[in-house]
């Protein structure tokens, strides 16, 4: 997953498509486009 900056936010790429994903809550972000998801259980592996 790529993260960049924007406006001083992170902003995280899906793995799946590519689409900006979304933060549903802390440790929790999902992708609108494909449906992909992650949480804290993958926040030290992958973003």
């Amino acid at each position: 997953m790529q993260v960049k900056k924007s406006n001083d936010e992170d902003v995280h790429k899906c793995l799946v498509c590519g689409y900006e994903m979304v933060k549903m809550q802390a440790c929790h972000i999902k992708c609108v486009n494909c449906g992909a998801e992650m949480d804290c259980s993958d926040k030290g592996f992958i973003w």
